[in-house]
């Protein structure tokens, strides 16, 4: 299993090479859009007995709540385990509750938009961390085939015998 514990800024230095990996990563960046308009305009009630959407809204405060708390763990980390978590709870459990309930539309969009960056960020680098750690030993089995040496024998040349190419899985 490859590390996704880098801290937020060497993810992004990972991401930022395989950029294809990181946009589709964040796409699950969109839940907390859906989620807060759920909250805010659709849903009659918060109990999933009385509106079935309920269910959706609470779905997507959970994957953003995991998503947000593995982010925040990583970069408010300290030399305390516990110390940590209690700082990435506090700081997601904050968030999400000031974006669903805040009365202030400025504050309620500034922690919607808060969550939408980190769910896009957080989830795109870590699948560009795992990307670049599976497609690394392909690459570096593919890469002595681009030049075969070729070795000088008196006034001829004669081409090296290429590596065999083997399929890693």
């Amino acid at each position: 299993m490859p590390n996704t514990d880098l801290n937020p800024i060497a993810q992004l230095h990972v991401a930022r090479r395989n950029r294809l990996a990181c946009i589709v990563g964040a796409i699950p960046g969109i839940v907390p859009i859906g989620t807060y308009r759920l909250g805010h305009s659709e849903l009659t009630s918060w109990d999933p007995s009385v509106d079935p959407k309920a269910w959706a809204a609470y779905a997507g405060l959970a994957f953003s709540l995991l998503t947000v708390v593995s982010w925040a763990a990583s970069a408010f980390a300290t030399q305390n385990r516990l110390e940590t978590a209690i700082k990435a709870l506090g700081f997601t459990v904050l968030v999400e509750t000031l974006m669903m309930t805040s009365s202030s539309s400025v504050l309620s969009i500034g922690c919607l938009v808060l969550l939408v960056v980190v769910n896009a960020v957080a989830n795109g680098c870590r699948l560009a961390v795992r990307a670049a750690a599976e497609v690394a030993p392909t690459v570096a089995e593919v890469v002595p085939m681009a030049a075969p040496s070729r070795k000088k024998i008196g006034r001829r040349y004669r081409a090296a015998r290429p590596p065999v190419l083997t399929v890693a899985r």
